[in-house]
């Protein structure tokens, strides 16, 4: 089980998010840095169509997977009629997973192999508050868990593994060839993608670690 990147999203300015994991720093593309976070924390504020995001790379480590996991803290600072916006994807077209915002207030943990989908219903959130996301995709489904209590199940349960894309993770922005880029502005921090299926426990320990202003340990293993 390994932690792939984690970008806590705290640096208050440059061109550099550093993933602490080590491998995978991203490339601030106008992210407004420094901004109110998690209890005092730090966080960015992105939005694509003003081209304010950033450009983690391809994550490799996790192509072929059977499960993966997206943590992420964020606040909507406005919510519009689009359909799959962006909070943070790793795809193109209908390749690819992330967090998506669908019509209204909706979101959905989406993962996509091609015309093979194992995505979740839809949950709901309000503008001005933030909240704990967790996506866990373990072999033929996906859940969707918002402050450490499941919010959606699967609505289609596909026997599917993580695509191997060659685009890369984004925060704030949603690439598509056929269409464009879809974007929704927002903060965002303590981001953190693993490559496995993180259970009840570990999505719970995620949201009252950040809730807190806490950090993990040095290991880095959660």
């Amino acid at each position: 089980m390994v932690l792939v990147g984690y970008w806590p999203l705290d640096e208050e300015s440059g061109n550099t998010a550093y993933d602490v994991r080590g491998n995978n720093n991203g490339n601030v593309s106008g992210a407004i840095q420094g901004e109110t976070g998690v209890v005092g924390g730090s966080s960015y504020h992105v939005n694509g169509d003003d081209g304010k995001l950033v450009d983690c790379g391809v994550l490799a480590e996790v192509h072929g997977s059977d499960s993966l996991s997206l943590s992420v803290w964020t606040k909507f600072e406005s919510i519009s009629s689009g359909f799959n916006s962006s909070i943070a994807t790793h795809r193109d077209n209908d390749n690819g997973w992330g967090f998506t915002h669908n019509n209204g207030n909706e979101i959905r943990f989406r993962m996509e192999n091609g015309a093979t989908h194992a995505s979740t219903n839809p949950a709901t959130l309000s503008t001005g508050n933030w909240y704990h996301i967790a996506g866990v995709f373990n072999r033929d489904r996906s859940r969707l868990w918002i402050d450490g209590k499941l919010a959606a199940e699967p609505n289609q349960i596909n026997n599917i593994s993580v695509p191997s894309i060659d685009v890369p993770f984004k925060i704030g922005n949603n690439e598509y060839t056929n269409s464009g880029s879809r974007y929704i502005p927002l903060n965002a921090c303590e981001i953190r993608v693993y490559d496995h299926a993180l259970t009840p426990q570990e999505v719970q320990y995620l949201y009252q670690v950040g809730k807190r202003g806490l950090h993990t340990s040095d290991s880095r293993t959660l």
